[in-house]
């Protein structure tokens, strides 16, 4: 059995309360001295806080559940180590977990949320929606409602608050640059199976690409989203009658798959095509050439996701809480994968 708080106590010479009043930094009269004896009793002794006590008597786990649909997914790692670092400073531990395998089962995906809610104090999503349809999420807070907010993507109705991109305005300063630059056979690879966030970026390059009457045949590719299927969606833009001066991945990790297939089709990059796509995620910096990309804050997303889920957290009564919808705004990073088409120099 671990080191208890009444060890502490009889060992510093102190009350059971003192003793938890000073290892929750909660407000008493002592000297320093004392505290600081306290403090050192406990580090010494690797006390471990009861969690299931504190949960007991304050109604609070002390911890938030962090769901992604793969967090091994180079954009889910990014968001997951944001809100590690911001968590780093606060009095909650993250939980996380990760859908990737759970809808290979023949299990209903209200039992991960219903299970994970016995023992914290909030939920986040990001993304999932793969998985954790709309329906699941709305239908788990009816019942529940526990503090939610959901990233990178905003579930329907109003009750549930989210923290997303703004992918129109990123969209839209990506396509305005490389129209500035030059382009016109502007190629982009498309998520299939879609995500909410992928797909708001696709609906603008259509909407872009129509309102400039610029030539889009045989040059929207779908991909998943993974490095090898962009090298595959390269292959093919690359074969095609018309190649494109640019091609965009709807995220990273398409475009750098794209650069990969230009370089084994001797297609220099940018000379010949220009590459660029979405999220910043640290292997942009470092691809060969390095990634034109639009970059996400992640450190602005976490934060917001976490100040709206504490904001939750302390209210009385969640059942009249009135959804809040945060909006990160991106900005376009330039690097050495794009440049003025050949045909314009």
């Amino acid at each position: 059995m671990g080191l208890s708080i009444s060890d502490i106590a009889k060992l510093a010479g102190v009350s059971h309360s003192t003793v938890s009043r000073v290892l929750n930094d909660a407000p008493i009269r002592i000297s320093a001295q004392k505290r600081e004896q306290i403090i050192q009793i406990a580090q010494r002794m690797n006390y471990i806080p009861n969690r299931s006590a504190q949960a007991l008597k304050t109604g609070r786990h002390g911890r938030i559940a962090v769901i992604a649909y793969d967090i091994t997914d180079a954009f889910a790692v990014e968001c997951v180590s944001a809100v590690e670092t911001i968590l780093s400073g606060s009095p909650y531990h993250a939980l996380w977990m990760s859908c990737a395998h759970a809808d290979k089962k023949e299990t209903d995906p209200l039992n991960l949320l219903t299970e994970v809610a016995q023992s914290v104090d909030g939920i986040i999503i990001i993304l999932a929606d793969n998985y954790l349809t709309d329906t699941a999420i709305l239908k788990f807070w009816a019942a529940t409602h526990l503090p939610l907010v959901t990233v990178i993507r905003r579930v329907s109705g109003d009750v549930i608050s989210s923290v997303t991109i703004d992918n129109e305005y990123g969209t839209t300063i990506l396509m305005e640059y490389l129209l500035k630059l030059g382009h016109e056979q502007i190629a982009f690879c498309y998520c299939n199976p879609p995500n909410q966030s992928a797909s708001g970026r696709y609906e603008v390059y259509q909407q872009i690409v129509k309102s400039k009457h610029l030539p889009v045949d045989l040059l929207q590719v779908p991909v998943d989203g993974t490095a090898s299927n962009g090298y595959s969606a390269g292959m093919k833009l690359l074969n095609t009658p018309k190649k494109p001066t640019a091609i965009i991945g709807f995220d990273d990790l398409t475009a750098i798959g794209v650069i990969k297939a230009c370089f084994d089709m001797g297609v220099k990059v940018p000379a010949e095509v220009s590459v660029a796509a979405f999220d910043n995620i640290r292997m942009a910096e470092i691809s060969s050439p390095s990634l034109t990309t639009v970059s996400t804050d992640y450190s602005e997303l976490a934060q917001m996701a976490i100040d709206e889920l504490n904001n939750q957290i302390n209210q009385p009564n969640l059942s009249n809480y009135i959804a809040k919808h945060h909006i990160s705004k991106p900005a376009l990073i330039t690097r050495q994968s794009t440049a003025i088409p050949k045909s314009k120099v």
